[in-house]
């Protein structure tokens, strides 16, 4: 049941961040719309799927891509095909279990499509040097801050795949903007329930900060906040939560090397 260590977190409203569903409640009412067309005469995935391709300006907006003169364009400008029919279990009887394994395909799908540009983001901040310079360079005295100049050092890098520590199979999904970032995460709980949750986060030195919330494949949800801090290596994040269902739990989660 301690699976939910790291959920969706909330950032002021002011703040810009690339454009995709802001949260678990709009993936999970887009799904809600595309099941909602999808079962009305009991169809199977192969409908399920027709009807999500078939909408490309919500698909686009839940995946985080772009629709362009020749349909959806993914971030690299290769065209995107869509989410093949096979993602999807061949009987979904029901709107809840469709919602839920719709939700689930999306957040999986808007990671797998995510995770070639953040390891490129990742890379980027991590050859940064701190004043912008080739190494090996030379300081000059203009280039020195004075004493009325305040630098801020860069926060960490938590931009990447993580999993969690005993359980990798339950995986977390990061992009980060400045000190502020986007979460996304699927898995099962210890009694095999599966789970969906996304949101926003904030980092402060090596502190993190995380407001969340949780839908299950029962159909039930929960919501939480949770205080943790990351290793100076950036690699290995552990939190304290307090959830509305679930209680105080802790978890772990190293960042992901495949």
């Amino acid at each position: 049941m301690r699976a939910l260590w790291l959920a969706s977190i909330a950032i002021p409203a002011c703040v810009s961040l690339p454009s995709r569903a802001d949260s678990l409640d709009e993936i999970a009412i887009f799904a809600e719309k595309i099941c909602s067309q999808s079962l009305r005469g009991g169809e199977t995935s192969t409908t399920i799927t027709a009807n999500l391709n078939g909408d490309v300006n919500g698909l686009a907006k839940a995946l985080g891509i772009s629709v362009g003169a020749g349909g959806l364009v993914k971030k690299d400008g290769v065209h995107y095909e869509g989410i093949p029919e096979n993602r999807l279990p061949n009987s979904i009887p029901t709107p809840a279990q469709c919602k839920f394994e719709l939700a689930k395909v999306l957040i999986e799908e808007r990671q797998r499509l995510g995770e070639a540009r953040a390891k490129k983001s990742t890379r980027r901040v991590n050859d940064d040097t701190p004043s912008g310079k080739p190494p090996g360079s030379k300081t000059q005295a203009s280039d020195r801050p004075n004493s009325s100049q305040q630098t801020s050092p860069k926060p960490l890098n938590l931009t990447g795949m993580w999993r969690d520590i005993g359980t990798p199979t339950n995986v977390s999904w990061v992009e980060q903007t400045d000190n502020l970032f986007r979460l996304d995460r699927t898995g099962n709980l210890t009694d095999g329930t599966r789970f969906i949750t996304s949101g926003r986060g904030t980092i402060v030195d090596d502190s993190v900060t995380v407001q969340y919330a949780a839908q299950f494949s029962t159909g039930a949800s929960s919501s939480g906040t949770c205080t943790g801090s990351v290793t100076a290596t950036g690699d290995l994040m552990t939190l304290k939560c307090k959830d509305s269902v679930l209680g105080a739990f802790e978890g772990s989660s190293e960042r992901a090397r495949d």
